[in-house]
């Protein structure tokens, strides 16, 4: 690295990070301390200049993306975990950990979930500019959430502070109001015990986790997006029938190729709790914890009108 020799260097690094196995070094001859070598080399991937971090990108990033689509797909979180553990410092590994981290909060498993969106902001790297402070609020208002869920306090209140600190003025948007996080320890502990109380972390996750077509309830804002990545709670299918769901398919590869723009007829509504959603026979009520079906009633729109 002294000698800029990135793509030597980045490659290095990943091999290290990649290892099934660990390693300790000493620390200097005159102490008995030791440290770990995969840790030392995610330190210094994180303070990498950004040519360096390119190179790593160019090199790790594709296998790290195929890696983590693939576990996605599968339903796979110790893929995904594994995704985490070789290619953090990776765009798809950051992400990876973010989707872990998802996962284990809506599972209620707050500290796994706060380990996981620590490494998330461990990821960024030195990275600063407007698009990162955004995510990085985001991800420091659900680790805060987790910390405070499983009783760490103080480091609820660090999460946010740190990313105060890193990037100056920061803003979320919680329950469709964007919101300025304060940079105070007093202040900021007020606004989370304001914002979350002390209710279940699955539960307080949901307004900053829920996304939104067009922004908001009336779409007409510009949105922010969500949490990258996000794994299914659970699926329900808008029709049984492969012929009809063949039939949509080609619709829809029809209309983009001829750019035709047309109202997403399918498109869910999500009130509090009930998720309402077209089929292509029927309008069905979805509770949105569990995707079980409350009641659903015939359209008027018979399949033949597709």
């Amino acid at each position: 690295l002294a000698e800029e020799r990135y793509v030597e260097a980045a490659r290095l690094l990943g091999q290290i990070m990649q290892s099934e196995e660990d390693a300790f070094y000493s620390v200097d001859d005159e102490s008995d301390s030791f440290q770990s070598l995969k840790t030392a080399a995610g330190r210094i991937l994180a303070d990498l200049p950004r040519a360096a971090r390119e190179s790593y990108e160019l090199q790790f990033g594709p296998k790290a993306r195929a890696e983590l689509d693939a576990g996605i797909s599968g339903r796979d979180y110790e893929a995904v975990g594994e995704v985490v553990r070789k290619y953090l410092f990776t765009a798809a590994g950051r992400n990876a950990a973010v989707v872990m981290a998802d996962h284990a909060a809506r599972l209620g498993r707050a500290e796994v979930a706060a380990r996981y969106y620590a490494l998330a902001l461990i990821a960024a790297g030195t990275a600063a500019d407007a698009q990162q402070a955004r995510e990085d609020a985001v991800l420091a208002v659900r680790l805060a959430a987790c910390r405070r869920e499983s009783g760490d306090t103080s480091g609820a209140v660090a999460a946010i502070r740190d990313q105060a600190a890193r990037h100056g003025r920061l803003e979320v948007e919680i329950g469709g109001r964007r919101t300025v996080l304060p940079s105070d320890a007093a202040q900021i502990a007020d606004w989370l015990q304001a914002t979350f109380g002390g209710g279940d972390a699955r539960d307080n996750l949901l307004s900053v986790n829920w996304t939104l077509v067009g922004g908001d309830a009336a779409r007409r804002n510009v949105g922010t997006g969500g949490g990258p990545l996000l794994g299914a709670r659970w699926r329900v299918r808008t029709t049984n029938d492969p012929d009809v769901e063949e039939l949509i398919e080609q619709l829809e590869v029809a209309h983009t190729e001829r750019d035709a723009v047309v109202l997403p007829a399918a498109e869910p509504l999500a009130v509090n709790d009930v998720v309402l959603m077209r089929t292509v026979r029927n309008l069905l009520a979805i509770d949105f914890r569990t995707g079980k079906r409350i009641w659903e009633v015939p359209v008027d729109d018979p399949i033949d009108a597709l």
